[in-house]
């Protein structure tokens, strides 16, 4: 786990998260795969945060990307950025 909480604290990019994920046991892949899924979709790249959730929990899935798409334009509103929030 130390490999693991090393990682976490490094502020990593969803890239990187994949790329490392299957460095780590099983057990903390997953959680390495939603943490960059999770990232990708702060950052507005909601169609690689869709495809990485769609691998890991498939029937979950619109549900994240729904919460995703509520976040961002919610952001985007206190942002003044009204178009980007529709």
């Amino acid at each position: 786990y130390e490999a693991y909480n090393k990682l976490m604290q490094s502020n990593p990019s969803g890239e990187e998260l994949l790329s490392q994920a299957n460095n780590f046991p099983k057990n903390l892949r997953s959680s390495l795969f939603q943490q960059a899924a999770q990232k990708f979709a702060a950052e507005g790249n909601i169609a690689e945060a869709e495809k990485i959730m769609n691998r890991l929990y498939p029937d979950q899935t619109e549900h994240y990307v729904s919460q995703w798409q509520y976040n961002l334009a919610t952001r985007a509103v206190g942002e003044g950025k009204f178009d980007e929030a529709s």
